[in-house]
């Protein structure tokens, strides 16, 4: 993404003569892309503190693990749910060496499982 819409901006940059303001939408895209990158890589895709799950990212969602009155594991997924909030983590994305520390972390929910 980045690459195509940086590469797209600078053949237009290139091939005319006077710039429309769409093609400045190119660019302004890789580089929110690329922020949206590196803000992934630096504060990964979930952390757990103080009994809190939240899922880092631009809308990220947070859950109480005092709450959570459901665990279901779907497809690969664990699915955490209170009276007013569904929150599913994607352990096809978690690194596996942190999968102990999220296992553990749900550990007196596993045996809430419906």
């Amino acid at each position: 993404m980045v690459s195509f819409g940086a590469s797209f901006f600078f053949v237009a940059y290139i091939t005319e003569d006077k710039l429309r303001w769409n093609d400045y939408t190119w660019l302004v895209l890789s580089v929110i892309y690329l922020g949206m990158y590196g803000y992934q890589k630096h504060y990964r895709y979930l952390s757990i503190e103080n009994g809190v799950i939240k899922e880092n990212g631009l809308f990220g969602k947070l859950i109480e693990l005092a709450k959570v009155l459901r665990f279901k594991k779907f497809a690969g997924d664990y699915i955490l749910k209170t009276e007013d909030k569904e929150f599913i983590i994607n352990t096809q994305i978690i690194d596996p060496n942190s999968m102990n520390d999220l296992e553990n972390a749900l550990q007196p929910l596993f045996g809430e499982q419906s």
